[in-house]
């Protein structure tokens, strides 16, 4: 497990939280994510320690803690949830392979043909429907 260390401060690096995480024990691992386009950190981080009773003792003594200015957020990190794939745009879903063959479902009916028109709205597709807002 991790502890999860919130509210950090944009120009803090990965030496300086090591530096203070090494107060409460072994740090085996910091990750500190930085934002692709500015190159600062996140405001957030993730440290593993080599125990549990560290990691519980550093979120203990830093859990609303002042360092750098801000107030610290320090807890056990959660494991990550599985994210649902967010499909690109202009694609359709794939369809399913374990239904009974015959079934027609909305899944079988050909992609609508959207219209990229500069106001924005679309005619529908081929049926001559009515307009709709994208």
């Amino acid at each position: 497990m991790s502890v999860y260390i919130g509210n950090l401060s944009y120009t803090v690096t990965s030496d300086e939280l090591t530096q203070v995480f090494n107060q409460y024990g072994v740090v085996k691992r910091v990750q500190l994510p930085m934002d692709r386009e500015t190159g600062q950190a996140r405001g957030f981080a993730f440290v593993e320690m080599e125990t549990d009773e560290q990691e519980d003792k550093a979120i203990e003594e830093l859990n609303e803690a002042e360092w750098m200015g801000r107030d610290l957020r320090a807890s056990k990190a959660k494991p990550k949830e599985a994210t649902t794939p967010v499909m690109a745009a202009g694609t359709r879903p794939v369809k399913s392979i374990d239904r009974p063959v015959g079934d027609r479902s909305t899944t079988d009916r050909p992609a609508r043909n959207w219209v990229d028109r500069s106001n924005g709205w679309s005619d529908g597709g081929n049926d001559g429907g009515t307009f709709q807002r994208r």
